[in-house]
């Protein structure tokens, strides 16, 4: 008897929770900039500026970004950070992810990938979140060319 009224209380949090996520939308994530930063002794720093934005009428904490620039089939950079940012209710807010190179090749055509962690509203996803039951991301990914002779 036990078991099936634990099994109903899960089945209840997990709806409420659903709800909860579905209620406003999700967060989405674009590249809206892409520059070299810096040129030194043959190798360079690629920014890429990323929009994040929110439906939702609560903020959106981002906890952690994973994220890796390939050329030509070849992972050119990996990295893991904390954008340290937390998309404002029903908006938006930019950061920046860098990306060093070793002597890249002129006129790097790319590819960035990204996925980026969030803390969906309310008490219970953020439980989940922190319990590991829970982990949603939005996904990143912009195509492009850059021009490393471009230097500032």
């Amino acid at each position: 008897m036990i078991g099936s009224i634990g099994v109903r209380c899960c089945g209840i949090l997990l709806c409420s929770y659903l709800v909860g996520c579905v209620g406003g939308g999700a967060p989405s994530a674009r590249v809206v900039d892409a520059s070299v930063e810096q040129v030194a002794g043959g190798s360079s720093v690629v920014a890429f500026v990323v929009e994040a934005r929110t439906p939702t009428k609560e903020a959106i904490p981002m906890p952690r970004i994973r994220y890796e620039l390939r050329s030509a089939g070849r992972v050119l950079f990996r990295g893991v950070r904390s954008p340290e940012a937390t998309i404002p209710p029903e908006g938006s807010i930019t950061f920046r992810l860098p990306v060093p190179l070793e002597e890249p090749p002129h006129g790097l055509a790319y590819e960035l990938v990204g996925e980026i962690r969030y803390i969906a509203p309310g008490a219970l996803a953020e439980a989940f979140y922190d319990n590991g039951l829970s982990r949603p991301s939005m996904a990143l990914r912009d195509r492009g060319v850059i021009d490393l002779d471009d230097t500032p």
